[in-house]
């Protein structure tokens, strides 16, 4: 997915052919993302074994000692890969590889702050591309679509992420929001998400545009109509693991999206 955000911005906003610069920034923003998964299945061994049995790799295909090893190679990788390319990436690289063992380690289990992490570092390319290009070529409204766009869905999909989770993080002794607030305000609060967000892309896909741009905004109304009526239905994890499926397939064509915009 992280590939995918990079290489439409890089395409839409600068075009062909990607320069040298792009390939050191889109492999260490990759291989910081590698670090951050295998460092939250590390973390995540207890509660996966009870939220997802089936899926579980780390503790099951893999030895915690290997996926602690192939966490530090990413880690490394990551680093080279911005010093490579500037003083910047490489503090970029060095805070959220912190921010992901912060939240493997801790914020995962609180309310609230651990989704805002991750919703966060999910828009971060957009802000990483636009500071090593010349942002001043991209069109100041569809970058900050976009941005919203990424912060926006990626916070709806850990949200929903958290109410197919309790079984796991009530054993574990982790409070994520349903834990503390409970799994109807949680509710209430991704509709409240789901509302903004179509209201952002009202703002941002206005309706008198045709062809492409009505499309987009269609597309993406679906998928929010979608989410908030299979929200009211779900009772169970699988309910809300085929929700976060949903809000994927929603990322993907926000993402593909952009191109038409």
């Amino acid at each position: 997915m992280l590939a995918l955000v990079l290489g439409v911005l890089q395409a839409k906003f600068f075009g062909w052919p990607w320069p040298p610069g792009f390939w050191w920034l889109a492999g260490a923003v990759l291989a910081t993302a590698a670090a951050g998964y295998l460092v939250n299945d590390v973390y995540d061994q207890a509660t996966d074994a009870i939220n997802r049995p089936a899926r579980r790799v780390v503790g099951v295909h893999v030895r915690p000692l290997l996926a602690k090893w192939a966490t530090g190679l990413a880690a490394i990788l990551a680093l080279s890969l911005a010093v490579a390319h500037s003083k910047w990436l490489l503090g970029w690289v060095l805070a959220t590889l912190l921010a992901l063992w912060a939240y493997a380690a801790w914020l995962k289990r609180t309310p609230g702050f651990g989704n805002l992490l991750v919703a966060a570092l999910s828009a971060a390319p957009v802000a990483l591309l636009a500071h090593s290009s010349l942002p001043w070529l991209a069109p100041p409204r569809l970058l900050f679509t976009f941005v919203g766009f990424a912060f926006g869905s990626s916070l709806v999909r850990e949200l929903i992420k958290t109410l197919e989770d309790q079984p796991g993080d009530r054993a574990a002794g982790c409070r994520t929001l349903p834990i503390c607030w409970g799994e109807i305000p949680t509710k209430n609060l991704i509709y409240s998400l789901l509302l903004a967000f179509g209201l952002a892309v009202l703002w941002a896909v206005p309706p008198h545009l045709g062809g492409a741009q009505a499309a987009f905004g269609l597309v993406i109304g679906g998928f929010l109509l979608l989410l908030a009526r299979g929200l009211r239905r779900a009772q169970e994890p699988a309910h809300y693991h085929r929700l976060s499926q949903w809000a994927k397939l929603m990322m993907l064509a926000g993402l593909l999206g952009v191109l038409g915009l």
